[in-house]
């Protein structure tokens, strides 16, 4: 794992959590990277070092930071949207670049769209823009088209090369860089 040029780990007081994040910092323009659900801001980690040098990359946690009930829909993505922009506010930042996969590609739509948060340009990889009528709808994750699926991954494994054979198995995984294979969080039954 090529973890030479390291980011600080830092965390934000919102207003009724606290919200982790890692800061490459840098003079120049604010680019925050938001990550896919079910994975983690450390996926970043290999584009935001290669651009370290011309931007202030800031890549927020958006796991397990608030306490959300799967029965009653999990943690809502407006509520991601607004801490989004919370977080910009409080670091001041003004009209970053954003780049999002996935859930994290729909946050800032809904931050831009919703909440008024400008943005300089987005980069959004498959952001999962669904009809109104489905965010209105209070449905339990598991029941969720694409959300049920991403918990449904399997997340232990003995060790870490047991846990790399099996993503080499599966398509969505299997062209990976193996340095982002080390980073994705596992957990290993002991």
């Amino acid at each position: 794992m090529k973890l030479d040029k390291l980011p600080q780990e830092l965390s934000l007081e919102l207003a009724d959590t606290r919200l982790d994040y890692l800061l490459y910092d840098q003079d120049g323009p604010t680019l925050i990277m938001l990550h896919a659900t079910g994975f983690n801001p450390w996926l970043w980690h290999p584009i935001a070092r290669a651009v370290w040098g011309d931007y202030r990359v800031i890549a927020p946690s958006f796991c397990d930071y608030r306490i959300a009930d799967p029965e009653k829909g999990g943690l809502g993505w407006f509520q991601l949207a607004r801490d989004l922009v919370d977080l910009c506010d409080q670091l001041k930042i003004d009209s970053p670049y954003v780049i999002g996969h996935s859930m994290g590609g729909a946050v800032p739509t809904i931050a831009s769209g919703r909440l008024g948060l400008k943005t300089a340009k987005m980069l959004l990889i498959e952001p999962i823009l669904l009809p109104r009528e489905v965010y209105a709808v209070k449905i339990r994750v598991e029941d969720h088209p694409l959300a049920g699926k991403s918990i449904k991954r399997r997340n232990h494994w003995g060790n870490r090369e047991e846990a790399k054979a099996y993503f080499k198995s599966k398509a969505l995984f299997r062209n990976w860089d193996d340095e982002v294979l080390d980073l994705y969080p596992v957990s290993y039954t002991h």
